[in-house]
């Protein structure tokens, strides 16, 4: 699997913002942006995919030192 990084700079406001929005973002919600001619056992592994990709992105706001409770 080869591996891709990323930077981004935001500003106060736009990390703060993004990190409340993967707070609450939601499986279902995922899985409705999934492509629809998939089978349903493909969209629930690529909203997984999409979930575990925006946590490591929650993550790192995280570690600059934007968590939301």
């Amino acid at each position: 699997m080869k591996l891709a990084t990323i930077h981004a700079e935001f500003t106060e406001r736009e990390a703060w913002n993004l990190a409340q929005f993967i707070k609450r973002l939601r499986f279902d919600q995922c899985y409705e942006l999934t492509d629809s001619g998939y089978s349903r056992r493909d969209r629930e592994a690529q909203a997984y995919e999409m979930l575990a990709a925006i946590d490591k992105v929650g993550r790192a706001l995280k570690d600059a030192g934007y968590a939301p409770r």
